[in-house]
């Protein structure tokens, strides 16, 4: 199969996702045009002054039943897979020549025993083999369809070009890692880190990971690349398509996608740690399955009826260390929102859809009352996708998250900023909101000398409240209430304005009532209440606005 083959259409199928991907109809009529459901990718990385290391990684879909290219009724047979890896075999001789490549890693090679040999038979006696099989244990997929589930990872050095220093096996996080230097006079060496991924629909951890393996050996240069089973895009925004992979077929009926599509992903690449210690993207080229040429995909956004799904995607370039918005970085972005809105749960990312078309994305807890204000606002505006995932990470597994990804204007992004620099207000309005509401209930009563003196303290807290910081948190709303109450800051006021006839103890006896059993004190007690669930995650939001202060007064 090569990039000149035309993509067939059925009549109730799309187009291919990228030219090398035939469709499941295609390979349904003929097995020999399915490769892999990721496509081979090419790197260059920077090696010292005069040198750098061209790397090629392909997933070459394990004997598992977890295709993207065929559904569960068209899966191969022993003989066919192994017709198949000696496709990809001399596809990759091919390219190993034409690219002058010296590092090979493959992701889900299962059986080794296979693939092996074919790739000794086609390499040159210099290249080194090593090998980790992981775990092997049988599952059944989303239709009850029973498979072997294993991940088999190989790592190939070519001796002519490196030595071999050291090797290790993180089966825990599926990383093989190895280490060499060049064989000429310098002394630096290069980690290659070959990744298969555990999927998440979140990037974070799988961030922290590769961040750890990048920065944590003591090479000169570090390199982490195969399936991330995560996310990845170019760093700039021009429109193109940029699949390199297909969801597994098992997945359609969960995703609730019709049976004869196929779902494009973008999960191959990596990233290098240089040698001043900034991480990079690594720019990666896509390789034709039997000539190893490079394969660019041509089609317009039309012709190829693009997936419009928004994924989030992994930000670890150095890039992402610039400004983002409101004079801060992507991250710093993040843990400002997470510290003003007191959820440690509450994601920022960047995402993209198979077209490189961006987004900024946004998770939040569910009941967030953040989310619910911007889905009101945003839900109409084309492109936006609002939508509700579950996390597979140890830490969340199983949890659901509201998401939301709006396409990357400038105007989407200043409604954003203005909506949560008013949402990070919220608390403060809250509190004035329900002081303001106990004045105005006041002022319809008979205005006796302890009305009047209970409207001025309810006045002065509600000053004192305008006067704390927009990123106040509910324990500083707190001590500032406390605080009052204990200074009598209220009373002792109020004594430079009371009348000549009134003694100091009449007026403090008579702020007292401000304290005791009354609707006002309840008032009080139910903002105090309602800023110590907010420190639980947001709990009285989700009953709405005031309405979670006034559950906490009772009548009077």
């Amino acid at each position: 199969m090569t990039a000149e083959n035309d993509e067939q259409r059925n009549s109730d199928s799309h187009p291919r996702r990228h030219p090398l991907f035939p469709t499941y109809a295609e390979v349904a009529q003929n097995p020999e045009l399915a490769y892999s459901d990721h496509l081979p990718i090419l790197t260059s990385v920077p090696f010292s002054d005069h040198a750098s290391i061209q790397i090629f990684s392909l997933n070459m879909l394990g004997p598992c039943g977890l295709s993207g290219l065929h559904q569960v009724s068209q899966w191969e047979n022993d003989s066919q897979q192994q017709q198949r890896y000696l496709r990809i075999a001399k596809g990759i001789a091919k390219a190993v020549k034409k690219h002058n490549v010296s590092i090979i890693c493959l992701q889900e090679v299962n059986p080794p025993e296979i693939i092996i040999p074919q790739l000794k038979e086609m390499l040159d006696d210099e290249w080194e083999v090593i090998e980790a099989l992981f775990s092997e244990n049988e599952d059944k997929d989303e239709t009850g369809y029973s498979y072997i589930k294993s991940v088999g990872m190989i790592t190939l050095v070519n001796r002519e070009k490196h030595t071999i220093m050291n090797y290790a096996c993180d089966g825990r996080n599926q990383v093989t890692s190895v280490s060499i230097k060049m064989n000429d006079k310098h002394t630096n060496t290069l980690s290659i880190h070959n990744i298969w991924g555990r999927f998440d629909p979140f990037p974070d951890q799988l961030e922290a990971l590769c961040h750890k393996k990048l920065t944590e050996d003591s090479s000169k240069v570090s390199v982490i690349i195969g399936d991330t089973n995560s996310r990845i895009a170019p760093l700039d925004d021009k429109p193109r398509n940029i699949t390199t992979g297909l969801v597994p077929y098992c997945f359609n009926k969960r995703d609730e996608v019709s049976d004869n599509v196929q779902v494009p992903d973008y999960p191959d690449g990596g990233f290098y740690r240089d040698e001043e210690g900034f991480i990079h993207q690594l720019d990666v080229d896509i390789l034709d399955f039997s000539t190893g040429d490079i394969v660019h995909d041509t089609r317009d956004q039309a012709k190829l009826e693009i997936w419009n799904e928004f994924r989030m995607i992994m930000c670890l370039d150095q890039c992402y260390q610039e400004e983002f918005l409101d004079k801060k970085n992507l991250f710093e972005y993040e843990e400002n929102l997470k510290r003003n809105l007191m959820d440690d749960k509450l994601m920022v990312r960047i995402a993209a859809n198979s077209f490189n078309q961006k987004a900024v994305a946004l998770r939040f807890p569910m009941g967030s009352p953040l989310f619910a204000r911007l889905q009101s606002r945003f839900e109409s505006i084309a492109g936006v996708l609002i939508k509700k995932l579950d996390s597979t990470s140890h830490e969340h597994s199983g949890k659901p998250f509201q998401c939301i990804f709006i396409p990357k204007t400038v105007e989407n992004l200043k409604v954003l900023k203005n909506l949560i620099q008013a949402f990070a207000n919220v608390l403060k309005l809250e509190i004035i909101e329900a002081l303001e509401k106990r004045i105005n209930e006041l002022r319809c009563k008979k205005q006796t000398e302890n009305v009047v003196s209970k409207i001025e303290m309810l006045e002065q807290i509600i000053l004192h409240t305008k006067g704390m910081p927009n990123e106040s948190r509910s324990d500083d709303f707190l001590k500032t209430l406390n605080q009052l109450e204990e200074s009598r800051f209220v009373r002792s006021r109020n004594i430079n304005e009371a009348s000549s006839k009134k003694t100091y103890a009449e007026i403090i006896d008579s702020t007292y009532l401000f304290f005791s059993s009354t609707q006002t004190r309840n008032t009080i007690d139910g903002i105090k209440e309602y800023l110590k669930q907010m420190r639980e995650y947001f709990k009285p939001y989700q009953d709405g606005s005031t309405q979670a202060i006034a559950a906490s007064s009772s009548s009077n």
